[in-house]
């Protein structure tokens, strides 16, 4: 079947539900509220919104949902992951992540919050990946920024501009570093 899904490079909420969806099977409101209590800062979708894309990823055989019967309440629908659902997911949070302060804020750090909740590799690898890929970012667009003619002002700000948000990327790496080593530890 083809995916009617952004690419896994992509800065999609689709995998934020894959990933609780990892964690334990949930419906719909349940999921919705673990997006705003562990990730609420970083992504900001209503609930018709979680449900859209549940009924997308069931339809891409992502996920499946079963019928719950509620005594005195109206049956939910509980959603699991599928061996699809699971392989999608994993293919996303194992990819450094591109370098660009939204992407940064929001894809490495959901990566970031399912690699520490479902431990499958340590944090600190993906640290070190992605302070590698966004120092070899910074050293490329050094050396074309090297190359740009002193009259091409607008080129050269633009430039520059991107060089000092990989900078205060790498410094708060530097951050994430050394918060998330006693984090680890703890578990």
């Amino acid at each position: 079947m083809t995916s009617n899904l952004p690419s896994s490079r992509g800065l999609s909420p689709e995998y934020v539900l894959l990933g609780f969806l990892c964690l334990k099977p949930m419906h719909g409101y349940e999921l919705h509220q673990q997006m705003k209590q562990h990730l609420g800062e970083i992504w900001h979708i209503s609930q018709s919104q979680v449900y859209n894309i549940l009924k997308r990823l069931e339809g891409n055989d992502f996920i499946s949902a079963v019928r719950e019967d509620q005594e005195k309440l109206p049956d939910r629908i509980i959603f699991h992951i599928m061996e699809g659902g699971r392989d999608h997911f994993a293919d996303w949070l194992n990819q450094p992540t591109r370098c660009n302060v939204k992407a940064i804020r929001v894809e490495f750090l959901t990566r970031l919050f399912f690699s520490w909740r479902l431990m499958n590799g340590t944090i600190q690898q993906m640290i070190d990946e992605q302070q590698e890929h966004t120092e070899e970012e910074f050293q490329q667009l050094s050396e074309r920024f090297e190359g740009l003619p002193q009259n091409q002002v607008f080129n050269r700000l633009g430039l520059s501009l991107r060089l000092k948000q990989i900078e205060s990327t790498l410094l708060w790496l530097d951050e994430v570093d050394k918060n998330m080593v006693g984090e680890e530890s703890k578990e």
